[in-house]
């Protein structure tokens, strides 16, 4: 397990909550996870094996992982144990990506990126790209062309904004 410890701001304390888990899933400290069947479970959860080719099966990962991300991982667990992992639902957060090949912009969006073996495509639980078709966050920075991490806020699937009355 890669324990990196990924959030730079927190909005409040509320923005983390507790999720239970399974007992088969591995979860580190900053991985990115989705939700399914009421549980924490990592992004790798994801996969894909669709016949059209590599480039449909990581739209297919991406777009599994959109529509279930919950957060980024605070709390750690082995797969031998189904403890509660506390999730931060909202941060902004330094994440791995492959070597930019062009300058990002503060807004543009990212996605998960995917790692496929010419069979099944799998979501990466600790790394993005930029990418505006199935986000799961937005730069909050600039990011120069062969930049190895973002700077990204992310806003997880199940979090309450309150109205702000004017």
């Amino acid at each position: 397990m890669a324990h990196i410890h990924r959030l730079r701001k927190d909005f409040a304390p509320y923005e983390q909550i507790m999720y239970p888990t399974t007992g088969t899933d591995v979860i580190s400290v900053g991985d990115i996870l989705v939700v399914a069947s009421n549980k924490a479970r990592p992004a790798s959860f994801v996969t894909d094996a669709d016949i059209g080719g590599a480039p449909t099966r990581l739209t297919n990962v991406q777009d599994g992982v959109a529509d279930a991300f919950i957060g980024v991982a605070m709390s750690s667990k082995p797969a031998t144990a189904t403890p509660d992992v506390r999730v931060a639902v909202r941060g902004v957060f330094e994440l791995s990506c492959a070597a930019l090949q062009s300058a990002a912009h503060v807004g543009d969006g990212v996605e998960i990126t995917g790692s496929d073996d010419a069979t099944t495509c799998t979501a990466v639980p600790s790394v993005v790209s930029v990418g505006a078709t199935n986000k799961i966050g937005k730069l909050v920075k600039e990011a120069a062309a062969s930049d190895t991490t973002l700077m990204v806020e992310m806003l997880g699937l199940h979090v309450k904004i309150p109205v702000v009355a004017d």
